[in-house]
């Protein structure tokens, strides 16, 4: 699956994510804001996918709006085995 993914989609490796905020003046979709290879970006999407430990999502990505409290506990409380690794797939619409 990640194969026929990568081919349809552009893929960015190395990036770090920052912060994903919900933007309502874009259509209502989510901006990502990450560093990647070449420096900070951001890329608007309609549908955005964290794969990641909980606690490595809540320490290391700002959300807007800000994430219920009880999630973020809940993440932050959550142990993991893998807390240095995260995957996040955003299929772009636009980019800025």
């Amino acid at each position: 699956m990640p194969a026929s993914l990568a081919k349809t989609l552009p893929v960015t490796l190395g990036a770090v994510v920052k912060s994903i905020a919900g933007a309502p003046g874009q259509g209502g979709g989510m901006s990502v804001d990450y560093t990647g290879p070449s420096g900070d970006a951001s890329v608007l999407a309609k549908v955005v996918v964290v794969a990641a430990p909980p606690r490595l999502v809540e320490k290391r990505i700002t959300f807007s709006p800000p994430l219920p409290k009880h999630l973020s506990q809940a993440m932050a409380n959550t142990p993991t085995w893998m807390e240095d690794t995260m995957k996040v797939l955003v299929r772009p619409d636009v980019r800025v």
